[in-house]
């Protein structure tokens, strides 16, 4: 008896440093694990692609800017980096970064969109990346609510005329559809999601068996481990049920060549879409995240042409 109550012991302990283990894996930046917001050196992307970032990266360190600071609503620092590229009263982008992303790299699309139609705006750092608080980042389960504490910001700022469009990319693409669940007030106009999943649980299912995980097993540790540590239950919201609901216009982007979010994501959250204002533009040879890279002037001329005609 006393053998086998041993072994029921190591077996729990086993599971839990098992749920442990995969929760920091998938959940857990902390500092020095950001990317940097230095030059793009990534040898998988083309040179003349990493010169126009660095170009662009270059205009985002050179235009004057405002670094903001805000508490989120369970304590941490939340920091925003806005541009008055429009003047005053022109509409404000929040641009919201990808899964350890940051706000240049994943900026690069909607920046030069701002530049070229005279937009402003505020490129935030999503929790556990960049300059803000937290060392968990949960897939736009607790971003949602960052998100709309930055669209409340803007009104008490800007005040209460101020039009809004919410662009996220990756991860951020699914904090601003999941944003959009939380009675957003009038002012926000559109929302552009770029190469975002249907869910929490499918993109990590989804990677999971690109990287030769067996999902059924190792899913429901990671689900406890995100409960436990990140307090998040990864089911509580979802991209795919907030746009069933959504009556907000929204443009949906996604790369051609998507090898981490699947294209029939996009699709499928395009036709589950409960708006009567709604668009899906795929990005001809575009990867994960690079839609507004590839073609800067394409990509901010299908946004513009989709908020004109609203």
């Amino acid at each position: 008896m006393r053998v086998v109550i041993i072994a029921l012991v190591v077996i729990l302990l086993g599971l839990a440093a098992l749920s442990v283990g995969l929760t920091l894996f998938v959940f857990y930046i902390p500092q020095k694990k950001r990317m940097p917001n230095d030059k793009v050196r990534d040898s998988r992307i083309p040179a003349h692609l990493c010169q126009h970032m660095n170009d662009t990266y270059r205009k985002m360190d050179e235009i004057p800017h405002e670094i903001i600071e805000l508490t989120s609503y369970d304590g941490y620092k939340l920091v925003g980096h806005y541009y008055e590229l429009g003047g005053a009263g022109a509409p404000i982008v929040i641009g919201v970064h990808g899964y350890h992303g940051v706000y240049k790299f994943d900026g690069v699309g909607s920046f030069n969109y701002a530049i070229d139609y005279k937009k402003n705006i505020l490129l935030i750092d999503q929790r556990a990346h960049g300059k803000s608080g937290s060392h968990f980042t949960c897939f736009g389960l607790k971003e949602r609510y960052d998100c709309k504490q930055w669209v409340d910001y803007v009104l008490e700022r800007f005040g209460q005329q101020q039009d809004i469009y919410l662009l996220g990319v990756s991860m951020g693409a699914a904090t601003v559809t999941m944003t959009t669940a939380l009675n957003l007030p009038y002012q926000v106009k559109a929302v552009i999601a770029d190469c975002g999943y249907t869910s929490p649980e499918a993109i990590i299912k989804n990677t999971g068996k690109s990287m030769g995980i067996c999902t059924a097993v190792a899913y429901p540790f990671v689900y406890a481990g995100a409960w436990l540590l990140a307090k998040i239950k990864l089911d509580e919201a979802t991209s795919i049920e907030a746009v069933k609901r959504l009556k907000l216009p929204i443009l949906f982007i996604h790369g051609q060549k998507d090898d981490f979010v699947p294209l029939e994501m996009a699709r499928e959250l395009y036709e589950t879409c409960g708006s009567s204002k709604k668009q899906l533009y795929v990005a001809p040879d575009a990867y994960h995240a690079m839609s507004g890279i590839v073609d800067t002037k394409k990509y901010g001329k299908v946004i513009d042409e989709f908020i004109s005609s609203l």
